[in-house]
């Protein structure tokens, strides 16, 4: 059995799951909650530290993975991230760098540019990371011998892992009740020369969804339970389509930083909430330049898509 567990954080999408099995001789754990002195307590009255053999994280985002140095200084635990999220966090100048590129790319003036590069670095150190992190991809025998399968759906991050184990998919942030989470800006680490393809990601990840619902129950990183793949999908499809035709009249003429401003005002204001737009709005002009891509795997699990710009 895969127990959940609940503590709050201090982001705006509010709680965040973690989730536990008991192989009867030691624990496994499943993302590790924020690091926040809450987070920290609570986690250390919820699993036995003395019997934590294994973590497992969904992705590297802070809600998520916020506690793995804390567990690596407190527990004798092997802790697992994908390469794609050991990229993110040990070649940090290189992304800076190229970030300011796809800044620079859609005129960004260097202020504003200067204040997201700022947000960034912060989200970097917001979460301590050990020096020793084990590569789930290189991992493949001790997944065996836990009976645990994992399936890489990236979109809203370049990572996204769902963990497969006793008839439970453990999702992460890829498909969230109620919330429209933003695909965020980032740099490829397969190609590290340009931006992310978060959409044709999320075109892909909806196919294997689908593919998994028959057998999983899904067990989502925040709220509740996710019972329908299709009735998920059509809800961020309608979200996406409302947002882009907000700024559609931008989108139509190339215009990324005109879009951005019409959302966000002053760039300098809020900088985490500049780099949120951007993010979004790189997403919708991906769908709008190409909205096939998104119909052909909409029709694959059944879904009626008329294009809706």
């Amino acid at each position: 059995m895969v127990n959940q567990y609940t503590v709050d954080t201090p982001y705006p999408v509010g709680p965040v799951h973690f989730y536990v099995k008991d192989y009867n001789n030691f624990l496994v754990l499943f993302d590790t909650g924020p690091n926040t002195s809450l987070a920290k307590e609570f986690l250390k009255k919820t699993v036995d530290f003395s019997r934590l053999k294994y973590v497992f994280i969904t992705h590297c985002h802070a809600d998520h993975y916020g506690l793995i140095q804390f567990l690596k200084e407190n527990t004798d635990a092997e802790i697992f991230v994908s390469k794609y999220d050991l990229f993110r966090l040990k070649n940090l100048d290189y992304r800076i760098k190229m970030m300011e590129k796809i800044l620079k790319g859609i005129n960004m003036e260097q202020s504003a540019i200067d204040g997201v590069i700022k947000t960034l670095i912060s989200f970097s150190k917001e979460v301590p990371v050990p020096d020793s992190l084990n590569v789930l991809e290189e991992s493949k025998g001790i997944l065996k011998s836990l009976d645990i399968a994992y399936i890489r759906c990236p979109g809203h991050s370049q990572s996204d892992i769902v963990y497969l184990l006793d008839g439970f998919a453990i999702t992460g942030d890829v498909f969230l009740r109620g919330i429209f989470q933003t695909p965020l800006l980032d740099i490829d680490a397969d190609f590290q020369d340009r931006k992310f393809d978060n959409y044709s990601a999320f075109c892909d990840t909806i196919l294997k969804m689908k593919r998994i619902e028959e057998n999983y129950k899904f067990l989502p990183g925040h709220r509740e339970y996710i019972d329908s793949v299709n009735e998920r999908v059509e809800f961020y499809v309608k979200k996406m389509c409302e947002r882009l035709n907000n700024i559609k009249k931008f989108l139509a003429n190339d215009d990324i930083l005109g879009a951005l401003k019409s959302l966000v005002g002053d760039f300098l204001i809020d900088p985490f909430k500049t780099y949120i737009k951007l993010s979004e709005i790189l997403f919708f002009y991906d769908f709008y330049k190409n909205p096939t891509k998104l119909q052909e795997s909409l029709q694959r699990i059944g879904i009626p898509f008329r294009i809706c710009f």
